[in-house]
């Protein structure tokens, strides 16, 4: 099972565990067949509510890309990327430059702010496991002692291709 699907099962999961606890706290009577009905219904509503997310997105992604930014060079590699901005997550294309590694948000995103890593700049950079759970993440320490923290869909070929830019 790949990633993607994991990260949709765990949020109908989510979405049924929340929304089903409400309405069984709310009910008046509690039989057996109510709480199922709750179960049901709060599964059914999450299972539909990332259908249409999904669908939404994938109606978007095409049109996201369309004008590709001028770095200047071409772009050793490039992967569909989230990155962490405290706790709010953006998601966008990461672009592995030559010297530097850019990031750039989607239109689904408020913030439009471009996050650019010279590799001079790094420290250090490393995989980890997001939220303790999935295998996919990027951390890069600056020299400064900033932390960047990303999200990356191939993560072990973009990682080994950033890694060898680091050397």
């Amino acid at each position: 099972m790949n990633n993607h699907k994991i990260a949709i099962y765990a949020g109908v999961l989510f979405w049924t565990v929340c929304f089903s606890t409400m309405f069984i706290v709310r009910m008046e009577e509690k039989t057996l067949g109510h709480v199922a009905l709750a179960i049901l219904f709060s599964a059914g509503s999450g299972f539909l509510f990332m259908y249409l997310f999904m669908k939404r997105v994938k109606r978007l992604q095409p049109g996201l890309l369309k004008n590709e930014p001028n770095f200047g060079q071409t772009p050793k590699d490039k992967a569909p990327m989230n990155h962490f901005k405290g706790v709010f997550v953006e998601g966008g294309t990461g672009y592995l430059l030559q010297d530097k590694l850019i990031f750039i948000p989607h239109k689904l995103n408020l913030s439009k702010e471009r996050v650019t890593v010279l590799f001079t700049d790094v420290r250090s950079a490393s995989g980890y496991k997001v939220f303790g759970i999935v295998n996919v993440g990027l951390k890069i320490t600056l020299k400064s002692g900033k932390k960047e923290k990303f999200i990356v869909d191939k993560s072990g070929e973009f990682f080994q291709l950033l890694m060898a830019n680091l050397k």
